[in-house]
């Protein structure tokens, strides 16, 4: 939790320093607009309300808190999250984005507060070992 924490605080000291004409044009009109991928908990999705939560949300919410402002959330995917961040319909994005050399050239990365791996599940006996073993076969895959 405090490598959470730590981390959350480094995240939000490198958007105050690296965009402070960004952060002023937050704080004066009085809300901040966050894209979140609400599609798939534990780290964005809905209540029974309709409501945003997950852990994405709950770091929004902090981040708001600790800038003194409201949070707006707005449900992203994909490349959208890019061409949003750029045209100024989102003032960050806080989700899961891969880093790329592309991507980079148009936005800004904080450093991760959260990662993960991917891994590949199959039946046992399959004789798959590797990602060469699945070459000419049918996967599923999360969107």
């Amino acid at each position: 939790m405090k490598t959470i924490i730590l981390t959350f605080f480094t995240f939000i000291f490198s958007i105050m320093t690296a965009h402070a004409d960004v952060l002023s044009d937050i704080k004066e009109r009085g809300f901040i607009k966050v894209g979140i991928s609400l599609g798939g908990m534990p780290m964005g999705g809905r209540d029974a309300r309709n409501e945003a939560i997950g852990y994405d949300v709950d770091v929004a919410n902090m981040l708001a808190e600790k800038l003194g402002v409201e949070l707006r959330i707005t449900d992203v995917y994909g490349d959208a999250r890019v061409s949003m961040l750029g045209s100024g319909q989102l003032d960050l994005v806080i989700g899961n984005m891969t880093i790329t050399e592309e991507r980079a050239k148009v936005v800004d990365f904080s450093r991760p507060y959260y990662r993960t791996g991917l891994k590949i599940a199959v039946q046992r006996g399959s004789g798959i070992k590797s990602l060469d073993d699945l070459k000419g076969k049918k996967v599923v895959v999360g969107r």
